[in-house]
């Protein structure tokens, strides 16, 4: 419970920084880089990277919209651990995009 916990907060946390305003001077770190600091800070199960296909069929996320994207999840499917880091292009529908992975966390959450 204490990782799920940890996972719906590290992606409301990420979510929010997606949304903030221009980007600060000077950072210009990639989702994967982000997504290595997060897993090094947290004590996450083995976790794998999730293809472009899985990304389409299972989040209904189109990589067009998206101008880059991690996604790392349990490689036993046995725990909810997971990382989902995306930066959406420019005039994509970030709205709709935000909606899309709530939508999946909330599947997830149910089963």
């Amino acid at each position: 419970m204490k990782k799920l916990l940890l996972m719906v907060l590290c992606l409301c946390l990420l979510l929010g920084f997606t949304g903030c305003g221009a980007p600060a001077a000077g950072v210009s770190a990639t989702c994967a880089e982000l997504a290595d600091s997060v897993e090094k800070a947290v004590a996450f199960t083995e976790l794998t990277d999730v293809s472009q296909d899985y990304m389409e069929k299972y989040l209904w996320i189109e990589a067009a919209d998206l101008e880059d994207w991690v996604m790392r999840r349990d490689v036993s499917r046995a725990t909810p651990e997971m990382i989902l880091i995306v930066k959406v292009k420019d005039g994509a529908d970030k709205a709709a995009v935000k909606q899309l992975i709530q939508d999946y966390h909330d599947e997830q959450t149910l089963q």
